[in-house]
């Protein structure tokens, strides 16, 4: 079982590294969020490309990349390949929105593309990188949407030539077995720490994990997760509370060493 933590820039995935990861999930969401954006694609292709290098140039380790919908038609979709293969990035996840953040743009009706749409996608993929990337297929399930539709929607998409395929929003424990059964070695489980929207009925728990067994588990909550803990550290220094800030912590360190990120090619 592969676990994919989600990160955003250099500090977050050398901090993924320092606790044993030894892969790494760029997610969209976060990366958008730390530069003062919603999850809705708004960056570019060279944003992401210059995150993606300066992770995998400081960790070495290997990296997938949320690609959203293409970030625009395939032409654009084409670029923002040959941006990430340049950078180091040999795996994607694409989703099936007719454009980012499709399924969670306020006062609009939730939609998802046509599936004839992301198989296009896959075999635009296929046809100009042949097996240079691996592609995570990920579906949205809706709340309204019957989870056998996204997993008809994940059969085509394998079928297509996906090399994993991810139902996001699964309502049960045995929602995830009975794709587990249908994507032998291909489903990857997201694993979300709180639910995110409130959207997420089941939240997989390790022990789930175990009977389950996916080929990898996707860590998020991401952004949000980081946010709670700063909030009560700055309210602390705003309000004089200065002591419990430092307490019982252990020396300070520089982050570079810390986390590992001194190279013989930086130093001096």
């Amino acid at each position: 079982m592969t676990i994919l933590p989600a990160v955003w820039d250099v500090l977050s995935a050398a901090t993924a590294r320092s606790a044993g990861a030894t892969h790494l999930f760029l997610s969209g969401a976060a990366v958008n969020n730390v530069h003062g954006y919603p999850d809705r694609g708004l960056l570019d292709t060279e944003d992401f490309a210059r995150i993606v290098r300066q992770i995998t140039t400081a960790t070495e380790l290997p990296i997938m990349v949320d690609a959203e919908a293409g970030f625009g038609g395939l032409p654009k979709f084409g670029r923002l390949l040959d941006e990430l293969s340049s950078a180091g990035c040999n795996a994607i996840m694409i989703e099936d929105q007719d454009e980012a953040g499709a399924t969670k743009t306020v006062g609009l009706e939730q939609r998802l593309c046509d599936p004839q749409v992301m198989v296009d996608r896959i075999a635009f993929i296929r046809r100009h990188f042949g097996d240079q990337f691996q592609i995570l297929a990920r579906t949205d399930y809706l709340l309204h949407m019957d989870f056998e539709e996204s997993l008809q929607r994940l059969a085509a998409y394998d079928e297509a030539g996906a090399d994993w395929v991810v139902p996001v929003f699964a309502p049960s424990k045995e929602s995830l077995q009975e794709a587990a059964v249908r994507f032998p070695g291909r489903l990857m489980v997201l694993a979300a720490s709180p639910p995110v929207n409130g959207a997420m009925k089941y939240v997989t728990r390790w022990e789930d994990m175990q009977e389950i067994q996916p080929v990898a588990v996707q860590v998020t909550g991401e952004y949000r997760n980081v946010v709670p803990p700063l909030q009560e550290a700055y309210q602390q220094a705003l309000d004089g509370r200065w002591t419990t800030l430092f307490e019982n912590r252990p020396d300070p360190v520089w982050f570079d060493e810390m986390l590992g990120l001194n190279r013989p090619l930086m130093e001096g």
